[in-house]
């Protein structure tokens, strides 16, 4: 082996190594959580900064719907939220409350709110903790340019999240997973779903 081979071999054996760790990292969601299990207590920074705990959101024959989405101020993300804003009398009807959590920045989640006047929380989840509580998966993120206001803005996330959609009662039991989400009709799904469980 010569002198100049032996550091080619070692850079092309950290090159395959790093490439490696990135795909474990995008495919390895936690244990798959089934309906039944029961989901801990989590919490994240909401929209305005301010810390979300899932136990205060969660009271006696309240459920929580909660979803994950892949980015903030995207279209299919924007139509599925926007549903949510619009069947908010639907869910309460139905003893819903509502969280989305996306692995944006609080200013991302600011900005998304603001702009299409959602009437419910968004967790930042930049760790993808909480996703991966819920095994949901979770690749490295990017960046999303947009317009608000009149003025181009750059969203940058830490973690894309696949779109997936959970039901917790008030025990923090899961009864209800989705893994094929629509978008457009999450809200509709949830709601169907919900008055099946109405006495």
């Amino acid at each position: 082996m010569t002198s100049t081979t032996a550091p080619k071999r070692l850079f092309l054996a950290l090159l395959i190594l790093s490439v490696s760790s990135a795909v474990i990292l995008a495919q390895e969601p936690a244990e798959q959580i089934k309906v039944g299990d029961s989901i801990g207590a989590f919490n994240a920074n909401d929209d305005q900064g301010n810390l979300w705990t899932s136990s205060e959101h969660m009271p006696s024959g309240k459920y929580l719907v909660v979803y994950f989405y892949p980015a903030a101020m995207t279209g299919g993300c924007t139509a599925q939220a926007c549903a949510y804003r619009d069947t908010a009398a639907e869910l309460a009807a139905v003893n819903a409350n509502v969280v989305g959590v996306s692995g944006d920045s609080v200013n991302n989640l600011k900005i998304f709110k603001q702009a299409h006047h959602l009437n419910f929380p968004l967790l930042s989840d930049v760790t993808a903790s909480i996703a991966k509580e819920f095994g949901v998966p979770a690749r490295k993120g990017g960046t999303f340019k947009t317009t608000v206001d009149g003025k181009e803005v750059e969203l940058k996330r830490a973690y894309s999240t696949s779109r997936w959609t959970f039901i917790l009662d008030d025990q923090g039991k899961v009864i209800f997973k989705n893994t094929q989400v629509n978008a457009g009709q999450d809200s509709a799904n949830v709601i169907e779903f919900l008055k099946s469980k109405q006495p």
